[in-house]
């Protein structure tokens, strides 16, 4: 059977948003390694109007993988333009984990509680 992902895009007032669903994968790698080898395809494929994405990473372990992903994606000049809001990352575990897992977080994210309020931002300001 076919793995099926739950990564989607959505629009809020015409704009499309990319919703890269990492949530509640805990610690399975398998099925964070296809979300985000779907996301990463997607992303190589996007042209036109600059890409957001929406990205929840709620209830799953920081692996290598995601960490990579926001490497790869700083949001520099040259590369991809886009922009990052990502959910589920507490304030203090934001910390810990730039602390104890050496993440730099990418220039172009932004962290939320609400998916709501990620989207009013990804749409909301220029790049």
């Amino acid at each position: 059977m076919p793995l099926r992902l739950r990564s989607v895009w959505v629009t809020m007032k015409e704009i499309p948003i990319y919703g890269l669903n990492l949530a509640g994968y805990g610690s399975d790698r398998e099925g964070v390694i296809a979300e985000l080898s779907a996301a990463k395809e997607m992303i190589s494929r996007h042209f036109g109007s600059p890409l957001r994405i929406d990205m929840d990473i709620a209830l799953t372990d920081m692996m290598p993988e995601i960490i990579a992903f926001f490497h790869a994606h700083p949001g520099e000049p040259g590369g991809p333009s886009f922009k990052l809001a990502v959910i589920g990352i507490p304030g203090w575990k934001k910390i810990w984990y730039q602390a104890t897992k050496k993440i730099q977080w990418p220039k172009n994210a932004r962290f939320f509680d609400e998916h709501e309020k990620a989207k009013a931002w990804l749409i909301s300001e220029r790049f």
